[in-house]
């Protein structure tokens, strides 16, 4: 949500004010920013989800009766997945306007898929050195499974992409993922740039334990979108890179788990 937030402050910024169409190009700038706003909407709604069932679960019995706060966490947790518009509405979205965009001639989509292509039909490159290489390896090829998979999609649906409502909920969750994975990793470069070394260490294992059953749910997402849009040969390469560019080492995984449950109960708050 900061993340998206601060775009839309630094698009907003560039609009003069006293223009004829200030208000016009105030909007438009909102809009340049209308995919995150559907990936952070979707993601943190779902996230809600996951939570607030987990305390029930916490609570047990108790967290189904209305003595105990845990039951209105529930009511009030459902509607966020329906206002604004439904969760399965953004997701068709967020690549529903990314296609829109590339036919209207606004970003070079056709391109970037060509580029991926290569990149993805190559040997998995080397992970970039240095803090959290590893995760930004992923990145690179998870959005690159996304441009492949969504230029086969196009190949093969045509004008008709739009009403391929399975296709574009499976391109979106790749998308949602690779999204929140690199929003994570930002906030943790950033918390590590501070000089709080503690601080830096309990992102550090944020990052991991998130970016596992995120990267698990990306390449999920991404092989079902294959198997919708591929066939035989084409369908083969499409899960053959797949496989091959998603691979995610997450060593330290429970260590990492176990830090930060931890630190949450030494503070008896959100250690981060």
């Amino acid at each position: 949500m900061y993340r998206v937030a601060g775009m839309v402050d630094d698009r907003l910024a560039e609009v003069k004010k006293g223009i004829p169409d200030y208000y016009d190009a105030y909007q438009r700038g909102i809009e340049d920013y209308s995919i995150e706003c559907a990936v952070a909407k979707v993601f943190c709604s779902d996230v809600l989800a996951l939570v607030v069932d987990e305390v029930v679960q916490i609570f047990g019995g108790y967290g189904y009766t209305q003595e105990y706060p845990a039951e209105r966490f529930y009511r009030d947790e459902r509607i966020n997945r329906i206002f604004e518009g439904t969760n399965e509405i953004n997701r068709m979205l967020i690549p529903g306007t990314l296609l829109r965009r590339s036919i209207k001639g606004e970003i070079p989509l056709q391109e970037e898929v060509m580029k991926a292509v290569g990149r993805l039909s190559a040997a998995a490159g080397e992970a970039p050195s240095g803090p959290f290489g590893g995760e930004k390896a992923l990145l690179r090829n998870l959005k690159d499974a996304f441009l492949v998979l969504s230029g086969a999609a196009v190949q093969r649906f045509g004008p008709k992409m739009k009403d391929e409502q399975e296709t574009l909920i499976a391109l979106a969750d790749v998308a949602i993922g690779a999204f929140a994975i690199e929003s994570a990793v930002l906030r943790a470069e950033k918390i590590a740039a501070s000089g709080n070394a503690s601080r830096a260490e309990l992102a550090a294992a944020a990052v991991k334990t998130f970016a596992f059953p995120a990267a698990e749910a990306a390449v999920s997402a991404a092989r079902r979108a294959a198997f919708y849009v591929g066939e035989g040969n084409t369908l083969q390469m499409l899960l053959s890179g797949i496989r091959r560019a998603t691979r995610y080492d997450a060593s330290g995984l429970l260590e990492a788990k176990r830090k930060l449950a931890a630190a949450a109960l030494e503070s008896e708050r959100y250690p981060l």
